[in-house]
């Protein structure tokens, strides 16, 4: 789950009318309800913050309209903006009626630190049952359109958690050709005859014992990002990996493999 700055605390009771002049969102709790529901669709590693907010407007004598900005940053150099407003509407008779569903709106600011559609408002009952699936897919959508190199450039925090969180394309490759290397040591002359290929071909007939290890690797990995650990570049991250890889994937073992396969080939089925 994200991490949340909350700033606000929970208000049951509807003010007297005289009052709301000054409700801000924190004294009507719904700065609560609006990071609530947020949290659960911002990417992993990313903190919100509700800042800049304006004060009410009074509209008539049943409605509040809060103006207000929200960040959802990867750091300080990275960050989605929305211009918000809310509108807190009380019904039923008196001084204390009853809440009706909060009104929140998002605009895509120009202060994003992304590329955004300043045309897409986004509509929401902060607190219900809405999932802002729509928040989620406008904030994912420029992500996606990026190379993984542009998102270390950007904020090597936000690199970092998407190149662990899609290992298939960032780290995979790197693991594999580990292996083969392991397997077959340019170095190593004492076997001419053993060649990248053969190596190939003994990595496939010992994949279940590699993908094993290559699944080590992975939880070792995301264990460190999920714990703080950001990695300046792609490639100091693929790093990282190989040498956790090394340390499961036992060169001493494999080597003997190695050579057990070129010493000892499998004879030719006869047909």
């Amino acid at each position: 789950m994200a991490k949340i700055h909350l700033f606000s605390k929970k208000n049951e009771d509807v003010p007297p009318r005289d009052t709301w002049g000054d409700l801000t969102l924190e004294s009507t709790g719904l700065a609560e309800k609006i990071l609530h529901s947020i949290e659960y669709v911002i990417p992993e590693g990313c903190s919100v913050e509700i800042y800049d907010e304006q004060p009410n407007v009074d509209r008539d004598d049943q409605m509040i309209d809060i103006k207000f900005k929200v960040r959802i940053a990867f750091d300080d150099n990275a960050a989605f903006v929305y211009d918000c407003e809310c509108t807190q509407t009380y019904t039923g008779a008196g001084e204390f009626g009853l809440y009706a569903s909060p009104h929140l709106t998002m605009t895509p600011s120009k202060e994003s630190d992304f590329p955004v559609d300043t045309s897409k408002t986004l509509t929401h009952f902060p607190g219900g049952s809405l999932a802002f699936s729509d928040l989620s897919a406008q904030i994912r959508k420029p992500l996606s359109q990026m190379t993984y190199t542009d998102m270390f450039k950007v904020s090597p925090k936000l690199g970092t958690y998407y190149c662990a969180d899609n290992p298939k394309y960032t780290i995979y490759p790197n693991l594999r050709n580990s292996a083969i290397e392991i397997l077959y040591p340019e170095e190593d002359t004492e076997y001419p005859e053993f060649d990248y290929d053969t190596a190939d071909g003994i990595l496939m007939a010992y994949f279940d014992d590699y993908m094993l290890q290559y699944t080590k690797t992975l939880k070792e990995l995301r264990a460190a990002v999920k714990n703080g650990r950001v990695f300046k570049t792609r490639d100091e991250m693929a790093q990282f990996a190989q040498d956790l890889f090394a340390k499961e994937y036992s060169l001493d073992n494999m080597k003997d493999i190695v050579i057990d396969a070129i010493e000892n080939p499998e004879p030719e089925p006869e047909y």
